[in-house]
This record gives structure tokens, sequence and C-alpha cells, in this order.
């Protein structure tokens, strides 16, 4: 298992590779601003999501991946191999993180999130 990369610093966005060469990946970040999330009390002003998940690329056929990836401008795989070399499959597994629903493991402030994500980083190296 390979040590925390932060990927997206206004997101708190984290990826690391989880078995060297096997394309699976644990990706965290904080989503939002969700002024709906509290829909008994009505809108919550800067309420604010954590996703946590395990991405392996071999979930995804070959078409899936290249719709993920087109969604970001990229044409093609060997179009972000050639971009980012050695961390390509991490810039793919990006592209499908940030694609997923919003299956919140934590909901928070902004600060209360970025704490979270810290902690979970810093607990997991």
């Amino acid at each position: 298992m390979e040590d925390w990369n932060l990927a997206d610093p206004d997101s708190s966005q984290h990826l690391r590779r989880l078995s060297s060469g096997d394309g699976c990946w644990e990706c965290i970040e904080m989503r939002g601003p969700y002024p709906e999330l509290d829909r008994i009390k009505g809108p919550v002003p800067a309420m604010y999501g954590v996703v946590h998940t395990v991405i392996d690329l071999n979930d995804y056929e070959e078409n899936e991946i290249l719709n993920y990836i087109q969604g970001f401008g990229y044409d093609s795989r060997e179009c972000v191999v050639s971009q980012y070399g050695d961390a390509a499959e991490q810039v793919i597994v990006e592209c499908i993180f940030e694609c997923l629903e919003d299956d919140f493991v934590f909901t928070g402030t902004e600060q209360e999130c970025e704490t979270y994500i810290k902690s979970k980083v810093a607990s997991e190296a």
C-alpha cells in the first residue's frame, strides 16, 4: 500500500494505490456545499460531505473508462499516458472518482470535513 497523495487541495482529495500494478485505488475527498442536506429543518448553508471509496480499474470496461476520461477532455487512454506518464493511472482514477455519486461517509461544515479527511489520511498512512 502506497502513501496518500494529495491530488486536489481545494477538495482535500487524496488517493493512494492499494497494491502496485493491480489498478486498485483508495480515494477520499470533500464535496459541496450542499444546502439541501437537511431537508427536515430546511436548507442548511455551507454543508459538505466526504466521499471515501475504493476504485478498482479492473471493474470497468475500456469503453466505460473512455467515457469517464472524455468527460475531462481526454480523447483516449493513450492521451492521458502521453500527458501524465507514470501518473496516468491515478489521473484516470480521479476522473472516475469525481463522477461517482455522492455516497457520504461524513457530513459537516467545510472545516469539519477537512478535519475528518486529515484524520483518516493520518491514521491510515
